[in-house]
């Protein structure tokens, strides 16, 4: 299963991604918590304008938030390992009444579904399918138009990101 920093778009300083003149922060940078993704965005703002300075003391505050988040990530991490052993016993899918035992050798998503009737019941998939991506690595997700007939609901890793992982370019 791939973690947040393995999908993230990177970005350098001044929240600019690869591709020029494209300015990224927050979630999709790989960012926990509000404090700092509002920080990220008042930088990428000011970068966009050219009025960006590192040594500022938004840049300062950008740091310790970062290390803040870092903290609580190593102090609150989720253990995947534990939690797949604790979840042996446990239902996966209260509408269908599925076991998680069931489900665990499925290839994906769309197998627990055709076998196992997973993310099937009233809830469409809402409540199992975040267990699943959790403990497992794939599931159901909301895709970007939020229809109910995309494929991309059923995919082994929910829908494709519509873009190549972004790395920051050399400052």
């Amino acid at each position: 299963m791939r973690g947040i920093a393995e999908v993230a778009i990177e970005v350098d300083a001044r929240q600019l991604s690869s591709i020029p003149g494209i300015f990224a922060c927050g979630e999709c940078t790989g960012s926990r918590g509000a404090e700092l993704a509002a920080i990220e965005g008042t930088i990428a703002g000011l970068a966009a304008v050219g009025r960006f300075d590192e040594q500022s003391r938004l840049a300062r505050s950008r740091k310790r938030w970062a290390e803040f988040s870092r903290r609580v990530e190593l102090s609150f991490g989720f253990d995947r390992q534990r939690a797949v052993a604790l979840a042996q016993r446990a239902v996966l899918c209260r509408c269908e009444d599925v076991p998680f035992a069931a489900v665990r050798e499925c290839a994906g998503w769309e197998q627990a579904k055709m076998l196992h009737r997973c993310g099937m019941g009233a809830c469409q998939g809402q409540v199992c399918g975040a267990a699943s991506r959790a403990l497992l690595g794939w599931g159901r997700r909301a895709c970007a138009h939020r229809c109910r007939q995309c494929r991309c609901a059923n995919s082994r890793s929910g829908p494709a990101l519509s873009r190549p992982v972004l790395r920051a370019q050399n400052a």
